[in-house]
């Protein structure tokens, strides 16, 4: 039996992670019945206070599934990997993981599932030309191609009584967030290095991308449908860092880096995090990342179809998850 009355109760995976627990206390807020599925060894701390049901489980074991979503009507589904040594590491969460998750909802009760991918699934833009939802993907690194094919997984495996919604955020920032901390830390120092030629990209902060989730687990529209969270305006990235520079009372200076240094630079990184110094986000596996300048998505279509108005500009979100970071003492 799918669906059900009275109070709605929302599935969320990945509920311990920056964008999970976020949605877990926002859906929370507006009367939802919040199960958070999170692993025996999940660090629980952003969930600390939050009214929702822990259920222990993993989406790589398929059995740990049933109980989780016995009595669920809807699924909103975060969890994966971002940074893995290998194809292999990236497939086994990323791709078989939600298989067995839509499997398992499949034969269970609910009735929609949100499957949260990621711009990287359809990789970068041309020129002047944002991306639509009618683009044909083209996936870059082992993460984007594992989130693609995850996505291909969702409407494979899905029978028609399960309706699938996909979700393609852009750059997602915010507090608790610690992939663009590198780069405020970065700024805090006054200096940042920089290839020619500035990235451009779109970017979310996490209360506008919760927002949408919710509605894409409730407006009909959503249903079967791909829509690219972001605001409504692409972004330099030297402005980014200039406003979190500003945010933090500093200036900037931007050191220009050759791109064919980009390689031992990305190699130097990956030995320095042996030791525990440094940067997550410049690893060797998302190199290709940095090597395009475009990253730049048409919201218009999710806006439209669900009524979807983002709300934080920039310059506010930059400023108010700087002071996030300084209060809690990540800067």
């Amino acid at each position: 039996m799918r669906g059900g009355s009275g109070v709605t109760t929302v599935l969320v995976t990945g509920a311990n992670g920056f964008i999970g627990a976020r949605l877990c206390r926002f859906l929370a807020g507006r009367e939802y019945r919040v199960r958070a599925l999170v692993r025996a060894t999940s660090d629980l701390s952003a969930l600390a206070g939050a009214e929702v049901e822990l259920i222990r489980g993993d989406i790589t074991d398929p059995a740990s599934l049933i109980p989780a979503l016995t009595g669920v009507e809807r699924v909103i589904h975060l969890a994966g990997v971002t940074r893995a040594r290998n194809r292999a590491a990236y497939e086994r969460v990323n791709v078989t993981g939600t298989g067995n998750l839509v499997q398992a909802a499949a034969a269970g009760d609910p009735a929609r599932l949100v499957f949260v991918s990621s711009l990287a699934a359809a990789g970068h833009a041309r020129r002047g030309s944002p991306l639509t939802e009618e683009d044909k993907p083209r996936p870059i690194g082992h993460y984007g191609r594992t989130k693609h094919a995850a996505e291909l997984v969702c409407r494979a495996v899905a029978p028609a009584d399960l309706e699938i919604a996909i979700i393609r955020p852009a750059i997602v920032y915010g507090p608790w967030d610690d992939d663009l901390l590198t780069l405020y830390r970065l700024a805090s120092r006054g200096w940042v290095p920089t290839v020619p030629g500035d990235i451009r990209a779109s970017m979310i902060h996490v209360d506008d991308l919760v927002d949408l989730l919710e509605r894409a687990g409730r407006v009909e529209a959503a249903a079967g449908r791909t829509y690219f969270a972001a605001g409504p305006e692409a972004h330099p990235m030297r402005h980014v860092v200039r406003l979190m520079a500003q945010a933090q009372g500093r200036r900037v200076r931007f050191v220009p880096v050759i791109p064919h240094l980009l390689y031992p630079l990305a190699l130097l990184n990956e030995l320095l995090l042996v030791f525990g110094i440094g940067s997550r986000v410049f690893r060797l596996s998302r190199l290709q990342d940095y090597l395009h300048r475009f990253w730049t998505v048409d919201p218009a279509a999710a806006m439209r179809d669900l009524q979807w108005d983002p709300r934080v500009g920039l310059e506010q979100g930059i400023a108010e998850t700087a002071a996030w970071y300084t209060g809690h003492g990540w800067l």
